[in-house]
């Protein structure tokens, strides 16, 4: 991305103006993933199941929180082996 703004770099101008749009795009995807991490870390703050899976080592917030959300009362099942509810 930095090398766009090198004059010595010789690229077409076409060229220049095609990929300063992508790297724009670029950045703007970054910036909204970024916002979206934020949203999830503060999620697993406050939710207790995604606070206590986020203990665990390897599992951050969007792991976490996505577990938590996938299985939201784990007191459904009867024990760790069971898969489904009501299954034998």
């Amino acid at each position: 991305m930095d090398l766009l703004d090198d004059e010595e770099l010789t690229l077409p101008a076409h060229a220049r103006i095609a990929l300063a749009v992508l790297v724009n795009q670029l950045k703007e995807l970054d910036r909204q993933v970024e916002a979206i991490e934020r949203e999830l870390a503060q999620i697993q703050r406050v939710n207790p199941m995604a606070k206590l899976l986020s203990s665990i080592p390897g599992i951050g917030p969007i792991t976490a929180t996505a577990l938590a959300a996938t299985v939201p009362d784990a007191t459904m099942f009867r024990s760790g082996r069971e898969s489904r509810p009501g299954w034998a």
